[in-house]
């Protein structure tokens, strides 16, 4: 048989220079490789010597995915087809380079157009705020490993001290050189502390120093954009998700404030539906004083048991709710009850314990299906409510010199 190699290629950024080659090894004979089924609307080439090598080479001018199938034939027959595909991300590209500064001691704004590359980066924060240290899986790393296996360039977070988005990946935070907490002080580390732990998933751990990280950075200026400084040091990815601690507190406070969207993973119970109450009063002080532009995405049902009257009435009244939010303007007037819920099953928890993800673990069960059904649930309201390319507001920078802040508003 003759090897293509991987099905899947590196990520390139639209603007930047791109070359990957892909090599035919085995079989006998001379390898020839043929190309069929391009389908190509970023402005990269794809060509063959005809002796068994393609290159993709260019820079790319649009944002888009690039597939191709390659049929190898040799000495003896034709060999196995391979559809390669690969994404292309937007690169934004700001202009001026510098501007005029405003006098001492008064209030100065400048705008910053952002052109070339196109799509949304999504930073999810998913609050926690019921686990209380319980040992209880959290979505988040499942959820992670549902966009990265969708194609999506994923960074997760790990913003609880207890680590457990971190061991649930197979991290021991005890051997990581830098860690979010190390980040927090200083943004410049913060890529020196990503480590890539699945394919289009990096994860930036947490450690158990990370709960003095509340007291030490409680009186500092910037407390609450430390994590924001920390995301503008990173490269940019698809999807960020941070998983917050299981409290209202200072690290909470910084993934709000550096976040798009909220999504709150919940027990259908009388407990957590209060809980989701105070969450929002949060929710709606950050969005009017840190961070305009939060928004509730939802509500997830995790551990769920559609069987119980109590479950049953516990979701009735949420969306109830969020129905009657809809005529308010409220950071929650668009927000859902996701389904399918997730439901209770022993292999979510024995999956945690392997340093595995569901979809590692047991994937033909219910519960690697319903956290694919949801991961779709998600991308689907993404890809819905995204306006048009006509009518998308262009991203600006916003750069105050007072305090050197600088915010992007994707």
């Amino acid at each position: 048989p003759v090897v293509l190699g991987p099905a899947t290629l590196p990520i390139g950024e639209v603007g930047q220079p791109y070359t990957k080659t892909i090599t035919g090894t085995g079989g006998s004979g001379a390898i020839t490789i043929a190309i069929s089924g391009v389908t190509n609307t970023t402005g990269l080439s794809i060509t063959g010597n005809g002796t068994g090598t393609i290159t993709v080479s260019g820079t790319p001018t649009s944002s888009g995915t690039v597939t191709f199938t390659l049929t190898p034939t040799d000495g003896i027959g034709t060999g196995p087809s391979t559809v390669y595909s690969f994404n292309v991300l937007p690169t934004l590209i700001f202009s001026p380079a510098t501007a005029a500064g405003g006098a001492a001691a008064s209030l100065y704004s400048q705008k910053f157009t952002a052109s070339g590359g196109s799509g949304k980066l999504t930073s999810l924060t998913i609050v926690n705020y019921q686990d209380g240290g319980t040992g209880l899986p959290k979505p988040t790393v499942n959820l992670a490993a549902g966009f990265a296996q969708a194609g999506k360039r994923t960074l997760l977070i790990d913003l609880d001290p207890q680590a457990h988005a971190t061991l649930h990946l197979g991290v021991d935070p005890r051997e990581a050189a830098l860690t979010v907490y190390d980040a927090l002080h200083d943004p410049a580390t913060a890529p020196e502390a990503v480590q890539t732990v699945r394919e289009n998933l990096d994860l930036l751990p947490a450690e158990v120093d990370l709960a003095a990280a509340e007291t030490e950075l409680a009186e500092g200026a910037r407390r609450h954009r430390r994590l924001a400084e920390t995301l503008a040091a990173l490269p940019p990815y698809e999807v960020v998700l941070i998983d917050c601690p299981p409290s209202l507190g200072l690290l909470t406070l910084n993934a709000l404030a550096a976040s798009d969207e909220v999504l709150v993973p919940m027990q259908a119970q009388f407990l957590a539906l209060q809980g989701v109450g105070k969450l929002l009063e949060t929710v709606s002080m950050v969005a009017s004083s840190l961070n305009p532009r939060l928004r509730v995405l939802g509500v997830t049902l995790c551990m769920h048991d559609d069987n119980t009257r109590l479950g049953r009435e516990v979701i009735a009244d949420l969306e109830s709710f969020f129905t009657d939010a809809r005529q308010r303007a409220t950071p929650w007037s668009e927000a859902a009850v996701f389904r399918p819920a997730v439901r209770r099953h022993i292999k979510l928890a024995e999956a945690a314990s392997f340093g595995q993800t569901i979809f590692e673990y047991a994937p033909g069960l219910a519960g690697a299906e319903d956290y694919a059904a949801l991961t779709r649930a998600i991308l689907d309201r993404w890809d819905a409510g995204a306006p048009d390319e006509a009518q998308r507001a262009a991203p600006e920078i916003v750069v105050r010199p007072a305090d050197g802040e600088r915010v992007h508003r994707a």
